[in-house]
């Protein structure tokens, strides 16, 4: 740097005595020699000698430049682009960068990845990472411990995938992943869910209940006309277009039957009353169709005769699971009415319906085929409702053998008839 402005000093100076020296030359019109002593002066000589001298004092400078350092200038070496720094060789420290738990999951969640998660320490934090990725990882949904939200995740990604077998891999809440992604999974009435589920009737397999049911379902005759029995098929389409295509059958009998089941399939009990009057047929019209409205009046309003009539009210508490039907038989229809308390006492267990019956002898009957040989569905509960005391404290001990528990014992509140309910139940486990 020193040189450098050397040189621009030795050029200054050359440039002002060049100007000096043509500013005389021209004064004084190229004469070399003064007007007082008459000397001659070689300007043009003065002005070569100034120019040589500059010129040695450029090639000193030039070549002695490189032996001297100014130590105000840096010291500057081009790079080699092939030359690696040494770490060593430098002064920086070496820093060493730790990701903690928070980092592993922010990492997790910015990746959607399950590996980094695995690295989480921290359990809690491990399952918000899992619960975080559950819905874009099917690794990671199955890793979450909350049930719910396993199922959740579990199904979303079988629906997803359609892929049923993806429910098999839940502890709990399979059958609903199950069902949610096949509607007919475990249902009662496959055959007719599937022909639902799929508006093909073809999947009844010719069954005619299936087909009667997916036909009224769909308000659609093209199922009706897959069954094979005529009869049922005219009743299928009669109850479908609410119109009689009984009457074009042959025989009085598949006109009977063909107007059940029309009856059956609309509700309408008044059809019931276009099949031949005191037969089996509107027997079972005018039964069912009391069930389906919850009320046996349906049974009176028939036009059934009185025999008939009680086998409808019999019918109904039978299947209806109400006592009201054999209540309603007239006490002098006294065979009628001890059928239907004695087949529903045995059927629901329920001694105390024996009740009903006013002779004494017949109710002790009741009672007995109940509690001891008819059995089988014997309910505790309703042991107490029994008013004879004998045939109570018989109901609680057959009850206790039944259901092998002697806890039953504990409806009686006389202590001496507690005590011989448990040992008859000691005698009987002997």
């Amino acid at each position: 740097m020193k040189n450098i402005k050397l040189l621009f000093l030795l050029q200054y100076l050359f440039f002002k005595s060049y100007l000096f020296i043509s500013a005389m030359a021209v004064e004084r019109r190229y004469k070399f020699k003064t007007e007082d002593d008459g000397n001659i002066v070689p300007l043009i000589g003065v002005l070569i000698i100034l120019i040589v001298l500059v010129a040695g004092a450029l090639y000193v400078l030039l070549t002695a430049g490189g032996n001297g350092t100014d130590p105000d200038d840096p010291y500057i070496v081009v790079p080699d682009v092939n030359d690696t720094p040494d770490v060593n060789e430098t002064n920086q420290t070496n820093v060493t960068y730790v990701c903690d738990d928070s980092c592993h999951f922010d990492l997790a969640i910015l990746n959607e990845s399950v590996d980094e998660c695995e690295l989480i320490s921290n359990e809690t934090l491990l399952q918000d990472c899992y619960e975080q990725l559950s819905d874009v990882s099917l690794a990671a949904c199955l890793e979450v411990l909350d049930p719910d939200k396993k199922a959740f995740c579990t199904t979303a990604f079988a629906l997803n995938n359609d892929d049923i077998d993806l429910c098999d891999l839940l502890a709990e809440g399979r059958d609903s992943c199950k069902k949610a992604i096949d509607p007919c999974f475990s249902s009662t009435n496959e055959p007719l869910c599937r022909a639902l589920d799929e508006d093909d009737p073809s999947y009844c397999m010719y069954d005619s209940d299936c087909l009667l049911d997916y036909s009224m379902e769909r308000e659609d005759v093209e199922g009706c006309k897959l069954i094979q029995n005529p009869v049922v098929a005219a009743g299928c389409e009669s109850a479908i277009k609410k119109t009689d295509k009984c009457d074009d059958l042959d025989l009085q009998s598949e006109r009977d039957y063909c107007y059940e089941v029309y009856a059956l399939y609309t509700d309408d009990y008044k059809v019931c009353t276009s099949i031949t009057p005191d037969t089996k047929y509107r027997l079972n019209c005018l039964s069912l169709l009391a069930v389906s409205e919850g009320n046996h009046s349906v049974c009176v309003e028939g036009g059934l005769n009185l025999d008939y009539r009680w086998a409808c009210f019999t019918n109904y508490s039978l299947m209806a699971h109400d006592l009201s039907g054999c209540e309603d038989i007239h006490d002098l229809a006294s065979s009628n009415k001890f059928n239907c308390v004695f087949e529903y006492a045995k059927k629901y267990g329920e001694p105390d319906a024996c009740e009903l019956i006013e002779s004494l002898p017949t109710r002790d009957t009741c009672y007995q085929g109940t509690i001891i040989y008819s059995a089988e569905n014997l309910q505790p509960d309703h042991c107490g409702d029994i008013t004879d005391f004998n045939w109570r404290n018989k109901c609680y001990n057959e009850a206790a053998k039944k259901y092998d528990d002697v806890s039953i014992c504990d409806g009686l509140e006389e202590d001496f008839a507690h005590q011989a309910c448990v040992d008859a139940y000691n005698l009987y486990k002997n």
